[in-house]
């Protein structure tokens, strides 16, 4: 299973674990950062694993690192019928949101400075993802 690293300190995650050891799993669990496995991005995620009759192993780094030029790079810049891609077409609102947010910045920076222009659903959810 896969989920957001807070996942771990939640009661739901203690029932989860619980109730699966009743069920004769060996579980395991971590965080782990998929730009330690070759992905171009750094993304903290809570992985568990369970096993019934063997205690389970979640993958170690492969000690590859990934920016987004090595993994895409050699797309071409139109699609040729066999890599299709398509770019993003931002609206307006949008760009005017990306130009809130300084370099390394988050959604919590266009909160701040512009609530006016943050999606309804980012000021119902004060905590949690910065994408």
């Amino acid at each position: 299973m896969e989920n957001v690293p807070e996942f771990f300190r939640s009661p739901d995650f203690t029932k989860f674990r619980r109730q699966a050891e009743k069920l004769g799993y060996l579980v395991t669990w971590d965080i782990l950062n998929a730009a330690d496995y070759g992905v171009p991005q750094k993304r903290r995620r809570g992985f568990v694993m369970g096993v019934r009759g063997a205690r389970p192993a979640l993958p170690r780094p492969n000690g590859r690192r990934a920016t987004v030029r090595t993994a895409i790079g050699d797309l071409p810049l139109k699609p040729d019928g066999s890599n299709l891609h398509f770019g993003r077409n931002p609206t307006p609102i949008s760009v005017k949101r990306y130009k809130c947010i300084p370099p390394g910045g988050n959604r919590f920076d266009l909160m701040r400075k512009r609530p006016d222009l943050t999606p309804q659903c980012w000021l119902n959810k004060p905590t949690g993802s910065t994408d």
